[in-house]
């Protein structure tokens, strides 16, 4: 067991203490044979859409299609509408 001070130096010098850096590599024995690929923009889309979802109230896919129809709808720039409309509903709030 190291002691909490040869931990710090270790980390501070790079070793396998640190999490510094994000492999790109699977994780197992064999994860090295399989670089992790490049995360599409159809990923990159869907994952910022979810994250909006659950953030705002965990909405079901109807609601957040209606919101963001409300938005598109509105003159201006449509992503900065639908975070206003998303901050108004009342779940958000409490």
């Amino acid at each position: 067991m190291l002691s909490i001070a040869h931990r710090w130096f270790a980390f501070a010098r790079g070793t396998r203490f640190a999490k510094v850096h994000k492999r790109n590599t699977k994780p197992g024995q064999h994860g090295a044979m399989a670089l992790r690929k490049k995360q599409s923009d159809y990923g990159n889309q869907l994952f910022a859409k979810q994250k909006l979802k659950f953030y705002y109230g965990d909405l079901t896919e109807k609601q957040f299609k209606s919101i963001f129809a409300k938005a598109s709808n509105i003159k201006g720039n449509t992503s900065q509408i639908l975070i206003e409309l998303l901050e108004r509903r009342l779940d958000a709030i409490v």
